[in-house]
C-alpha cells in the first residue's frame, strides 16, 4: 500500500498498522489526519472480527487533528447509507444490519436486525444522502455505519461532485460481479470542505505466473493545498 502527495504538501507519517493494514499520515499542522487503509475481505481466515473498532482506537489515541480522512480498499459494502441525525437508539427494533463472525471459536454478533423499515429510517435520516450502484449492505458495512455514527465522519461516495452516481469501484474479470467497497470517509468538517471525489472502477486483470491482482486509486480533493492528496493501494 502506498500513498501520494504532492511535493509542497507537507506530511508525516505517525505509525503503520497491520490489522487491519493503515498508513497513518499527518498533514499540515495537524489539520488532517489521514489515513491509508486495506482491510481484508470478511471471509478471510485473517483479520480482526470489527476492523473500525481498531481504526476508531487509532483516531482517539493520534494527537488531535482538525479533519479526518479513512480511504483505501476497505472490502465494504454499505448500499446507499450514511451517518444518520443522532445515530441508531440502541433499543430501536428497526436497527442496522445484523451480522456475525467467528473468531476463537467464539461467534461474535453486532448491529440490529435489518428491516425494510429500518432502511427506509436509515436513508431519511441521512445527514448526507448518497446514491450507490451497490444495493447490497453486508456485515462489515453494518461495523462501518456505526463507525461512521459514532466518529461523526460520513461516506464520500455517491455524495459528492464527480461521483453523483455512486459508482461500482470494483469489477471482477469479465463481469461477474461487481461492488462499491473502496470508500473515502471524512469528518464532518472535512466533507464540507470537498471539492470532488473519484474512486477509479478497479477490473481485477490476471498477471503470469500470480493469482489475480486488484490495481486501486482513489483521489480526494479539497479547496487546500494540504488537503490535496491521491492514494494508490497495491
Amino acid at each position: 500500500m502506498s500513498v501520494f502527495l504532492k511535493n509542497d504538501i507537507k506530511a508525516e507519517l505517525v505509525a503503520k498498522q497491520g490489522d487491519p493494514e493503515l498508513l497513518i499520515i499527518s498533514i499540515g499542522d495537524r489539520e488532517l489526519l489521514l489515513l491509508a487503509a486495506y482491510i481484508a475481505p470478511v471471509k478471510s481466515l485473517t483479520g480482526v472480527v470489527n476492523p473500525y473498532e481498531v481504526i476508531a482506537r487509532v483516531i482517539t489515541g493520534t494527537p488531535r487533528h482538525t479533519h479526518t480522512l479513512l480511504t483505501g480498499d476497505l472490502n465494504t459494502r454499505v448500499a446507499d447509507f450514511n451517518r444518520m441525525w443522532g445515530g441508531f437508539d440502541p433499543e430501536d427494533p428497526f436497527g442496522i444490519v445484523t451480522g456475525e463472525a467467528e473468531s476463537g471459536g467464539e461467534v461474535r454478533r453486532w448491529g440490529r436486525r435489518r428491516t425494510p423499515e429500518g432502511d427506509m429510517a436509515r436513508r431519511a435520516g441521512a445527514i448526507h444522502p448518497r446514491i450507490s450502484k451497490d444495493t447490497v449492505c453486508d456485515p462489515r458495512g453494518s461495523q462501518c455505519l456505526q463507525f461512521c455514527d459514532d466518529m461523526a465522519m460520513d461516506i464520500l461516495n455517491g455524495c459528492c461532485a464527480g461521483d453523483e452516481e455512486g459508482a461500482w469501484t470494483f469489477t471482477a474479470r469479465g463481469g461477474s460481479a461487481r461492488s462499491v467497497n473502496d470508500l473515502g470517509i471524512a469528518s464532518a468538517g472535512l466533507f464540507e470542505r470537498v471539492e470532488s471525489f473519484q474512486s477509479i472502477n478497479v477490473v481485477t486483470r490476471t498477471m503470469p505466473g500470480q493469482a489475480e491482482v486488484p490495481l486501486r486509486l482513489a483521489k480526494t480533493t479539497m479547496p487546500h493545498h494540504y488537503l490535496k492528496s491521491r492514494c494508490l493501494g497495491l
